[in-house]
């Protein structure tokens, strides 16, 4: 006999599995029993990796509509010990069960569940949100009468990652373009937003192995909107949808280990943004790297590397043009390791650190 279940694969998965599954890939914290682990084998390969937060991402945000090779549910009976419970795929543990000559009902055969993908718990009811947390929505208006809707810290906190569900009213403005290339978030990218154009759903999220620190001047992602009508409210064009079609809009700090209830905020800020120094893509980088900012008008721009020193690694002159500018560094002249970049103008200048290794 094979007990079986295969319904609701998000149950009790979120994105909080991700930053757990992370963290015991990296050995920063290991999932602590063999259950957790096993129930981290998302596509049933007989290890934990990386492979295994792709499909549990993709299934997160609805683009695949469930486990690949998998059922949602794995039953392994009660009794069983297992003789290494830190590495339960060295061992055949069984999952099934013979029965001969059975007579009359066996009231006794007890079996362990085990929630594919869900690694914290919170398929038995193991959840708690320990506080709530704000997202800031700015309105920023284009020259081309187009809108983004940039989507931030509302206040200084640490984060581990989140995920949101977002509604777009499609009659009030038309989605244009999804812009992460100026977020402070390591490691964003495509793969971290799917949008359902039938329904006006944007689904998003972002996870990371430690908490970092977030400030109101950070930024997560943008999205450019084209207006449908004329001034529209924006705040009911973009609405969170605290209990989403298939989770929860939630976020997580303490590495993990905290549930966060989410609030969107608004800002309105029709003003051009003037200056700012991005994170470098990608980081850490091997033979080139891209280095954005952002300018208020043409103007002349120093950019100088630095290494952990301060001795001056390479200068170069460039002429800036009002917006966004991205300087490309294409090099074999430094050694491993942190260098320090700096933008220079007559009236700002800004620094951020990249990693280049070989």
């Amino acid at each position: 006999m094979t007990p079986e279940k295969d319904n609701n694969p998000l149950d009790g998965v979120s994105t909080v599995d991700l930053i757990n599954i992370q963290r015991h890939i990296l050995f920063i914290e290991l999932l602590d029993s063999p259950y957790k682990i096993i129930a981290a084998d998302i596509n049933e390969d007989g290890l934990v990796s990386t492979a295994d937060l792709v499909e549990t991402q993709s299934i997160i945000l609805g683009i695949l509509p469930g486990f690949i090779n998998i059922n949602s549910y794995r039953f392994i009976p009660e009794d069983y010990i297992f003789t290494n419970p830190t590495n339960p795929f060295n061992e055949n543990w069984p999952e099934d069960k013979t029965y001969v000559n059975i007579s009359q009902d066996s009231l006794n055969e007890d079996w362990i569940a085990i929630k594919v993908g869900d690694v914290t718990g919170a398929t038995s009811g193991a959840r708690y949100i320990s506080g709530e947390v704000d997202f800031l929505a700015k309105v920023m208006g284009n020259e081309d009468g187009s809108v983004d809707l940039v989507i931030g810290p509302g206040e200084e906190f640490y984060l581990s990652g989140y995920q949101l569900e977002l509604k777009i009213d499609q009659a009030q403005a038309g989605l244009v373009e999804i812009d992460f290339d100026r977020s402070d978030l390591p490691g964003i990218n495509h793969n971290h937003f799917f949008f359902d154009k039938d329904k006006g759903l944007l689904r998003t999220n972002w996870w990371h192995k430690v908490d970092i620190l977030l400030s109101e001047e950070d930024e997560f992602f943008r999205l450019r909107l084209n207006p449908e009508v004329n001034n529209p409210d924006w705040s009911s064009v973009l609405e969170l949808v605290t209990h989403g079609s298939i989770w929860e809009s939630e976020a997580y700090a303490g590495n993990g280990s905290q549930w966060l209830r989410l609030n969107l905020i608004w800002k309105e800020k029709f003003e051009r943004e003037e200056y700012k120094l991005y994170q470098n893509r990608p980081n850490p980088f091997s033979r080139e790297t891209i280095i954005p900012f952002l300018l208020p008008h043409d103007m002349e721009v120093t950019l100088e590397l630095t290494d952990v020193e301060g001795r001056l690694l390479k200068t170069t002159i460039i002429d800036g043009v009002e917006g966004l500018n991205e300087w490309r560094l294409s090099n074999d002249q430094f050694a491993d390791g942190v260098i320090f970049y700096r933008i220079i103008t007559d009236q700002w200048t800004a620094s951020k650190k990249m990693l280049e290794l070989r």
